[in-house]
């Protein structure tokens, strides 16, 4: 695997140092280039979380992926570069007072000079706030937007 032909698959040509300006950068290049879809499962098409599988399927093929497809490949993607990343269990809530299932998404926290909250399917945004251990943060960035709740621990 290349982490250039990743690059190529989001038509990203700009720099690749380990800074916020790059992560903002790749993190767009990314959003515009490979849709969120689920149709793997709801084909009940065999899905593997592991890296080479999921650059062939996102890079090699062009397709898109879930949550866990996405931000996997991206956590890979940012590592390649020099990125210090960890994958974090997220549950959504829906409205109705009632929060999915733990692992039901996964975001990924970035350290730079402070931690950020990277999500593949939407948003990327400063994650001060988080600390590894048994806390919950609430993420809500507009408010038509549905609420995800990170729980902070190492996947």
């Amino acid at each position: 695997m290349n982490f250039k032909r990743y690059l190529e698959r989001i038509s990203y040509s700009g720099n690749t140092d380990p800074t916020l300006a790059t992560l903002r950068a790749l993190h767009v290049a990314h959003l515009i280039a490979v849709p969120f879809e689920n149709l793997n499962i709801h084909l009940h098409q065999p899905i593997l979380l592991e890296i080479n599988w999921l650059f062939d399927k996102i890079v090699t093929r062009g397709h898109g992926g879930f949550c866990y497809e996405l931000n996997g490949l991206f956590a890979w993607l940012l590592r390649e570069l020099g990125f210090k990343v960890t994958m974090l269990n997220a549950r959504v809530h829906n409205g109705d007072g009632v929060y999915g299932i733990e692992f039901d998404h996964m975001v990924l926290r970035v350290e730079l000079d402070e931690a950020w909250l990277a999500d593949e399917w939407k948003y990327l945004i400063r994650g001060s706030a988080l600390e590894k251990g048994d806390i919950e943060t609430v993420v809500k960035l507009s408010p038509t937007d549905k609420v995800i709740i990170i729980t902070v621990y190492a996947l």
